[in-house]
This record gives structure tokens, sequence and C-alpha cells, in this order.
């Protein structure tokens, strides 16, 4: 004898299945996105371990620049100025970092950026890296042409931010 099912279950019954369905899918766009962010890798790790939080102070601080957060831009200033002081032979490193978290302005800043970035260039770049990619960007049009450091290939102008993002180019890859 076959028993037949009630209308009402049957719709419970797909209601939960698709249900189901949207939430595996957006698991799965969920850890499709994840995978795509952990594959930039997480950035440039140096020989020379004790410059790894230093970097990490500047790449914030980078990216603070090329928003205008101004506030957040203050911050990475300060942490990455308070990391130069116990290192040696960086104290001009930490005036400038300084410099920036003093500066009220984007404008500022960003100018103090320029400097800063021209004073880490040859830090990073003579310490060597055990993994992962550093770049050197160029902006032609900053202060008479200005580099940063990146450890992504797409540039992402901090001189300019959302007003020319990609003006430049990266001019020297360090690995």
């Amino acid at each position: 004898m076959i028993k037949t099912i009630p209308k009402t279950r049957i719709i419970v019954l797909q209601r939960m299945i698709t249900m189901k369905l949207i939430k595996y899918t957006l698991l799965a766009l969920a850890l499709f996105a994840f995978s795509l962010t952990y594959a930039t890798g997480p950035g440039p790790v140096f020989k020379d371990a004790s410059l790894n939080t230093l970097w990490q102070n500047y790449d914030g601080l980078e990216k603070a620049i090329f928003s205008a957060n101004v506030a957040t831009a203050k911050a990475s200033a300060s942490k990455l100025a308070d990391e130069a002081k116990t290192m040696k032979n960086f104290p001009a490193i930490a005036t400038e970092a300084q410099a920036i978290a003093a500066a009220t302005t984007i404008d500022a800043q960003r100018k103090h950026f320029a400097l800063l970035s021209k004073l880490l260039t040859p830090v990073f770049k003579s310490s060597g890296l055990s993994s992962g990619s550093l770049y050197v960007a160029h902006c032609p049009m900053f202060n008479g042409g200005s580099d940063w450091l990146t450890a992504e290939k797409e540039v992402k102008n901090p001189f300019y931010g959302s007003q020319m993002p990609e003006c430049g180019k990266i001019t020297e890859a360090i690995k």
C-alpha cells in the first residue's frame, strides 16, 4: 500500500531543500572569495625578520593614504614611527613617520609619505625577501616624480588616491 504525502508537507520539504541550496551556494561563494584573497598572499616576508613589522605598518599606511583616511594614516604612521625608533639607524624614518602622524591634511601626509618611501625603499631592498614579492611603483606627477612600495602588481597610487588610482607604473620587482 502506498501512502500519499500531504501537499503542505511537500511544499515544506521543497522550501527546506531550497534553503539548503541557498546556504551551500553562499558558503561556496564565501570560500571562493576567501581563496581569491588568500591567493594574493600575505605579502612579503623579509630575510631580516625585524623588518616585517615595519613593512606591515608601512603597508597599512600606504592603504590609508590611498583611501585618504587621515585618521587611519595617523595611527599607522604612529605605529611605524614607534617601530622605527626601536631599530638602529632609522631616526630619519621615525621622524618622517611622526610628521605623517602629526599632519592634519591628506595633502601633507602624502608629501611626507613620499619622503618616507624614499627612505624605506633602500632598507627593504637591501634586506631581500625570504618569500613573497615587493614592488617599487612610480608616479611621474607627484612632486616631479615619487616612488612608493607595494606588495601588489596592480598600481594603486596613494599620492592621488581615488582621483587617479592607476596613475603610475611598477618600475622594479624585489624578490
